[in-house]
């Protein structure tokens, strides 16, 4: 088949492709609903770097046993704005998710409010939950630093290194949320076991008021851009058949 086919997808057919595909690699209805949408959002806004692209590799990983999918992650309080999320190697964005009502309550009370995710495979879009924690009428400062062996195309063998920052702040009903960010990724030299699970730790806080998050020096302001392709998206048909015999 010609590998310069496309088929156009809807919206909807992104999220119910990449839920049926999660499910069959063995992900929980709960970790598939949050990665579906967070693929759908990418897809949606633009980000196609992150959006269905990397569902063959999500799939590769969970069967490799790099990122549990059905794991139940640990959540406590430890004191009255912060908690700690032990994401026991699964992804972070389902970890999080059924706790960021309870996030808004606390800062509701507290003024502000602090999530800690550890062992975590990476957020896939952190815009996604950026922009959740602003509906609740919060402003949130994010970070992510972890590291990840990795096998280049190349064949080098090297060390993934995440730095990334987002600054996300409330916006009224209909209007696009701002923020700032900053994401380096550097290939260090390494040498030692391929392929283990990927463990990353995660920083989020939440504030109803931008003033109580800390300052981030070097940052640019930047726009999140907001259904560029708000009926559909083309996507290659090579990768369909990667997604759908994966």
């Amino acid at each position: 088949m010609d590998g310069g086919a496309f088929e156009f997808l809807s919206l909807e057919d992104v999220r119910a492709l990449t839920q049926d595909a999660l499910l069959r690699a063995g992900a929980t209805s709960s970790v598939a609903a949050a990665l579906s949408q967070t693929l759908e959002t990418a897809e949606r806004d633009g980000r196609r770097a992150v959006g269905l692209s990397t569902l063959p590799s999500l799939i590769e990983h969970i069967r490799a046993g790099r990122v549990d999918p059905d794991v139940e992650p640990e959540a406590t309080w430890t004191n009255s704005a912060t908690l700690v999320i032990d994401a026991r190697g699964g992804f972070a964005e389902p970890a999080l998710d059924h706790c960021l009502s309870d996030l808004a309550e606390k800062v509701a009370q507290n003024g502000i409010g602090s999530v800690t995710i550890r062992n975590a495979y990476p957020m896939i879009l952190p815009e996604r939950t950026a922009a959740q924690i602003s509906n609740h009428g919060l402003a949130t400062r994010f970070e992510g630093t972890g590291l990840a062996s990795e096998e280049r195309a190349t064949g080098q063998i090297g060390i993934i290194c995440q730095d990334l920052q987002l600054l996300g702040t409330p916006a009224p009903s209909g209007e696009i949320h701002k923020y700032v960010l900053q994401e380096n990724w550097q290939i260090r030299p390494y040498e030692g076991p391929v392929g283990g699970p990927i463990a990353v730790d995660h920083w989020i806080m939440a504030a109803d008021d931008t003033t109580l998050l800390p300052a981030s020096r070097g940052l640019t302001l930047a726009q999140t851009p907001t259904r560029l392709h708000s009926d559909g998206v083309s996507v290659p048909t090579r990768l369909l058949e990667d997604i759908i015999n994966a």
